[in-house]
């Protein structure tokens, strides 16, 4: 799944301000990202490091929250307050910042963005499916990580002739 398509998929299915709103939250996590990955690159543990950076991550959810709350109250006939919107966007803003770090490919993009789909598509998410998509997601940076760590080795092989 491109960036166009997954746009495209967006505007269909929750409309243009969503979009407008995960692009925001996109922008503003890009920003914060770069003060998080300086200081969290002075931790030497790399398990401590690593569930650092993933505050990241739980951060363009609460902004998610934060900023659809904020906007309901300046905004109430445009945004109405929903979980299972903020839930989306917050969702997909975290796609395209995987996508964008090489974190995750497109087709696991494509796999989640079905996956938030199927969940939300009743208008209500609980505590268990935002954790699921939350685990889900973890589950394949670790899977991609993993693959592009036994893709260097290999290389690593090839240059020493093993």
């Amino acid at each position: 799944m491109s960036y166009e398509d997954l746009a495209e998929y967006i505007i269909e299915n929750y409309g243009w301000i969503s979009l407008v709103m995960i692009a925001i939250l996109t922008g503003i996590i890009q920003v914060l990202k770069i003060p998080i990955k300086k200081l969290t690159s002075h931790i030497k543990n790399d398990k401590l490091r690593h569930l650092a950076n993933k505050s990241i991550i739980l951060l363009s959810f609460g902004l998610s929250f934060g900023l659809d709350y904020l906007c309901h109250i300046a905004f109430p006939t445009y945004f109405p307050y929903s979980f299972a919107t903020a839930l989306v966007e917050g969702a997909f803003s975290n796609i395209l910042y995987l996508m964008g770090e090489g974190v995750i490919t497109k087709s696991q993009a494509k796999t989640l963005v079905d996956n938030v789909k199927d969940i939300t598509s009743d208008g209500k998410v609980s505590a268990d499916e935002a954790v699921a998509i939350a685990k889900q997601t973890d589950a394949m940076a670790k899977e991609t990580a993993a693959a592009k760590q036994k893709s260097d080795v290999e290389k690593f092989n090839d240059l020493i002739g093993k």
